[in-house]
């Protein structure tokens, strides 16, 4: 059963270092890719949006459309920002976790530790499954199906329903997530004149620009050699 109570070791060459209890999958063994917990890849991507919104290379680009869409500087920022770091909670899926865990045994062992059931579905798309997701949670945006754009020239059918295996249990996941991502950034439906092609060029550009960055190698560097990054809370 998930709310079976496991005691786990953290074991080097056949040494037990340290025991801890979970008693089910948690936030934190999500993986975006083998190498990268999943909330932290969302972090560093909303992080590094915001960034080069406020003093980077979008930062012009970001105060013309709020001048001519009537919004604050600040609201753009933020719901750019918001929207950029929520691109992938539909990796908090069975199906990705365990595609991930093809490549990592320690996910795949957490995976059957916890009994967790994988679902197969063709052509699973997480950045169509994001879409979806947001709008099960609640959430109401204008730019939000441009989420599903983030990755380009994929096959995949847009209005396919995902289905999910043990659903409360993933429902839990999927809405801590969204939790942790609008504690750091507020997500509002941005109010004026809506210049489609402008604002959906602009979000595209941030999102995509973001999330490249944050999935290579030099952004680790970076990001350990910049430890004001860790005022965002995790």
């Amino acid at each position: 059963s998930i709310n079976q109570e496991y005691t786990t070791f953290i074991d080097i060459d056949g040494v037990k270092l340290k025991t801890f209890k979970k008693k089910q999958l948690e936030l934190q063994d999500l993986k975006a890719k083998p190498d990268i917990r999943l909330i932290d890849h969302m972090m560093d991507a909303g992080i590094f949006a915001e960034t080069i919104m406020r003093e980077g290379a979008m930062q012009h680009s970001v105060a013309i459309l709020a001048e001519r869409t009537n919004n604050t500087f600040e609201s753009v920022v933020q719901t750019f920002a918001a929207l950029t770091a929520l691109h992938d909670i539909g990796k908090c899926h069975p199906q990705f976790q365990f595609s991930i865990a093809e490549h990592d045994d320690m996910l795949l062992e957490t995976l059957e530790l916890f009994e967790i059931k994988n679902v197969i579905i063709n052509n699973f798309r997480h950045e169509r499954y994001s879409i979806q997701l947001l709008q099960e949670l609640g959430i109401k945006n204008q730019y939000l199906h441009i989420i599903g754009y983030h990755h380009l020239g994929k096959e995949g059918d847009w209005n396919v329903q995902y289905p999910c295996t043990q659903q409360e249990l993933w429902h839990e996941l999927q809405q801590e997530l969204l939790s942790k991502i609008l504690n750091n950034w507020t997500l509002t439906d941005l109010s004026g004149k809506f210049y489609r092609n402008m604002c959906a060029d602009i979000f595209w550009g941030v999102m995509v620009m973001s999330d490249w960055i944050v999935s290579g190698e030099e952004w680790k560097k970076w990001k350990t050699q910049h430890p004001v990054l860790s005022i965002r809370e995790v």
